[in-house]
């Protein structure tokens, strides 16, 4: 059986960004046969055998494909050649082995499992090129033309986490999984909303608390340009992982109120509800609704489930801020922050409550 790399034909050149016409080299393993398609789609026994270079003057992707009598076919290599292409933007170059098209010509792409994925910065340098895995992620962004999804790192592949300071503003150098977000309910707006919220909160420091890193992109799936895209830090256990130095096993994400049963009108409540929670955060966390008129929740909040500690926060999905559709939400937002404060007893620094 031909294992994944070893007995795979390898493509020359490499992916990347190409100012003009490129001559493409397969390597065939000895006694194999390599076969290859430049299309995008997978190839079988029944595409084009391999034999000399050839030239590709447009866009292109090439995946090759060894097979040899009395063993299974080797995992099919890829490459994409980006040929003439200008962005100001970096790129997410992606190329799938499992992928459908929806709703005829104009239909969304639709992509599971295995995939190349290229990062390839403003100066033609590649980030990392590696094999991973693609998840489908969102709600109402599942909804929108545009993909969006979770490009993880998979040890089967090559490598359990990607070795690249993708993001400027952050030290993180080694990361084991991304998001790809559409902007969801920004997506016909600004598209940028839920980052700039991360970056003018948090990487310009006017308030101390944790931030998904964010980095605009544009994208390319099996070759076609699909438009610009937020690469964002998951927030996974992995996100508390490279942060905090969180332990990925002791690693608690609370979905569900953390101070049910807590009777915070009491002075022994409110000493109680401050074991639970970053206070400080939490008034930031509530603060930020009045001044950006967020129309949903907009934070995650974490925790070491062996010790038990506070409850951390972190800036998540503000694609409804600053004043997005207000009038649909019927959400006035100062009135919802002083009520919510005073509520969850935020109004305090001492065990009695400020006026």
């Amino acid at each position: 059986q031909f294992s994944n790399g070893e007995d795979s034909p390898s493509i020359h050149p490499v992916s990347g960004v190409y100012a003009g016409s490129q001559m493409v080299s397969l390597s065939i393993p000895q006694g194999a046969t390599v076969h290859f398609t430049t299309d995008g789609s997978n190839p079988t026994t029944s595409s084009p055998i391999y034999s000399n270079p050839f030239q590709v003057s447009g866009t292109t992707v090439v995946k090759g494909m060894a097979v040899q009598n009395g063993k299974l076919p080797s995992q099919f290599e890829t490459a994409t050649y980006l040929i003439g292409v200008s962005h100001t933007l970096p790129i997410v170059n992606i190329t799938a082995e499992n992928y459908a098209l929806t709703g005829g010509e104009n239909g969304k792409l639709l992509i599971d499992g295995k995939v190349k994925v290229d990062f390839i910065e403003t100066n033609g340098s590649i980030g990392f090129s590696e094999y991973a895995d693609f998840k489908v992620s969102g709600n109402s962004s599942s909804g929108l033309p545009q993909i969006q999804g979770k490009i993880v790192a998979n040890e089967k592949y090559g490598s359990n986490s990607f070795h690249y300071k993708m993001y400027p503003n952050k030290g993180i150098e080694n990361f084991q999984s991304f998001l790809l977000r559409n902007s969801s309910q920004d997506f016909y707006w600004t598209h940028m909303r839920d980052g700039l919220m991360s970056r003018i909160m948090s990487e310009d420091e006017l308030i101390d608390m944790p931030f998904e890193a964010y980095r605009p992109a544009v994208i390319y799936v099996n070759g076609k340009y699909e438009g610009q895209i937020n690469v964002r830090e998951d927030d996974d256990k992995y996100f508390a992982s490279a942060n905090y130095g969180q332990s990925v096993d002791t690693y608690q994400k609370e979905a569900t109120s953390f101070s049910s049963g807590l009777d915070i009108k009491t002075t022994q409540g409110q000493l109680d509800y401050a074991k639970f929670i970053n206070l400080q955060q939490q008034r930031y966390y509530y603060s930020l609704f009045g001044f950006c008129a967020q129309g949903e929740q907009g934070g995650r909040i974490w925790r070491d489930e062996v010790a038990q500690g506070q409850f951390q926060y972190h800036l998540h999905d503000w694609d409804q801020a600053f004043a997005f559709d207000a009038d649909y939400f019927g959400y006035d937002p100062l009135q919802w922050v002083s009520v919510n404060m005073f509520n969850d007893c935020l109004l305090y620094t001492s065990p009695s409550p400020r006026d």
